[in-house]
């Protein structure tokens, strides 16, 4: 099979799918469309099959660089306009369930080879390769190699007949019936368990939290929580808020003990972080950085952006300035232009840092969502070793894998209109922006024509 073969199966596919497609279905009965419906599910199973085979082959064949990127799943993410971890998903996924090759070339099967025929197949669904996939991260590691491979085997034959809730159940009973002590409190394992996980900020302005604490930092957290989260500290010192009325109406606690428990945390964090003993953070002080807009903060309403990428509504902005120390760059609300900087102390290096935060508030690079905390200074005009100058002009936010786009490949950027834009190599060159409002929302509704980005 060559080029020419495989761009006409394509073509062939996409035909057939648009003939389908615009066929009329309201004279077919129910179970006839039903009949249709179970057709074209197990054709994407097995087209997520061939999606394994594809990425397999590409992962074997090419490294990124023959792309002009620093990862595959940074050249997936660009090429697809994908979220990086969906394209690490997809790479990993093609990694267990698509052909293997030895390295003189010899083609294996997939290391989850029973779970992949099935797919191939169309008589298994991604929701029961997930299962699968989560029952081996609960499989403690001395488990051997025999034993999983039975288990893989097993679990894709059971997934044919069931759905993926009921394999679920049937995957954790195998877990204990393989670990019937469940792992051992070591700490090695302990410490590989632990995470921490903020998700993304709401609309409503709160962020869900999840994650696994070890021994330590529980005990310490208990501590916290019986310092500070029993009924009657640390209770709403703001008036006019609907607890603090409850709180004065009642003389008690009104709050749940969840309740209790956020707000100790919230205490011993604004210690900690007020204390001024953190440092800095990539050139940043290791305290509250927000920016707002002069209109927003005469109103007292809105919100301020952080440099850790929160949304502070302006309220709590005004009442956080009087409890810790804090640095705040207030804008002027149409030119973008910083009007004022109040900070508790100014060295040249940190003044920059946070002259770039309240301008770019994260990296510059269109799609990256990492906000100011997670980046360093590049020079985006013109590089440092070509004789590019430290001045506050020429200078962009980038982070670390995104500032390797220009030192290792062909990526470059400019300043041009008092942003900073993003030029792709040619073969990743697919018209996307070049400068990245990810971080500036509001450019979307605010920019004119005469502003758009250069073709």
């Amino acid at each position: 099979m060559d080029r020419v073969d495989v761009v006409a199966a394509l073509q062939a596919w996409d035909d057939a799918r648009a003939w389908l497609a615009a066929l009329p279905l309201d004279t077919l009965t129910g179970a006839e469309l039903v009949a249709i419906y179970e057709h074209r599910q197990h054709g994407l199973r097995q087209e997520a099959a061939l999606d394994h085979t594809v990425l397999a082959t590409l992962t074997q064949r090419f490294t990124a660089a023959d792309f002009g990127g620093t990862g595959l799943k940074d050249v997936l993410a660009q090429r697809l306009h994908l979220d990086t971890a969906d394209a690490k998903r997809r790479l990993d996924a093609a990694g267990m369930l698509g052909p293997r090759w030895t390295f003189t070339g010899e083609e294996l099967p997939a290391q989850w080879e029973h779970t992949s025929a099935a797919l191939a197949k169309g008589l298994i669904d991604p929701a029961h390769v997930e299962v699968i996939r989560k029952f081996f991260t609960k499989l403690p590691p001395w488990v051997d190699q025999a034993a999983r491979a039975d288990a893989e085997r097993d679990l894709a034959r059971w997934a044919q007949g069931m759905c993926p809730e009921d394999l679920q159940q049937l995957a954790d009973h195998l877990v204990e019936v393989i670990d019937p002590d469940g792992a051992e409190p070591d700490h090695d394992t302990q410490q590989a368990k632990r995470s921490l996980k903020m998700g993304r900020q709401r609309r409503d302005g709160m962020t869900p939290v999840r994650g696994e604490l070890d021994p330590e930092t529980a005990a310490m957290l208990d501590v916290v929580f019986a310092k500070l989260a029993a009924p009657g500290q640390n209770q709403p010192a703001d008036p006019g808020t609907a607890e603090a009325n409850s709180a004065a109406a009642f003389g008690g606690d009104p709050r749940t003990r969840e309740q209790r428990q956020h707000d100790a945390v919230k205490t011993a964090l604004r210690d900690v972080v007020g204390s001024g003993t953190l440092g800095q953070v990539n050139g940043l002080p290791a305290t509250i950085v927000a920016t707002t807009t002069v209109g927003d903060l005469e109103a007292g309403t809105g919100y301020a952006d952080t440099a850790g990428g929160t949304r502070l509504p302006i309220r709590d902005l005004i009442r956080m300035a009087g409890q810790s120390r804090h640095y705040l760059a207030v804008f002027d609300d149409h030119t973008e232009e910083i009007l004022y900087f109040g900070r508790a102390r100014r060295c040249a290096t940190t003044a920059q840092r946070l002259a770039l935060f309240a301008r770019d508030k994260g990296c510059t690079r269109p799609g990256c969502t990492a906000p100011a905390y997670q980046t360093h200074v590049h020079h985006a005009q013109r590089d440092w070793s070509e004789g590019g100058r430290t001045d506050i002009d020429e200078l962009a936010l980038a982070c670390q894998p995104d500032n390797n786009l220009i030192e290792q490949t062909e990526w470059t950027t400019r300043r041009r209109n008092g942003r900073t834009e993003w030029i792709p190599p040619p073969t990743l060159d697919t018209g996307q922006h070049r400068t990245n409002n990810y971080h500036h929302p509001r450019r979307h509704l605010t920019d004119r024509d005469d502003d758009a980005e250069p073709a």
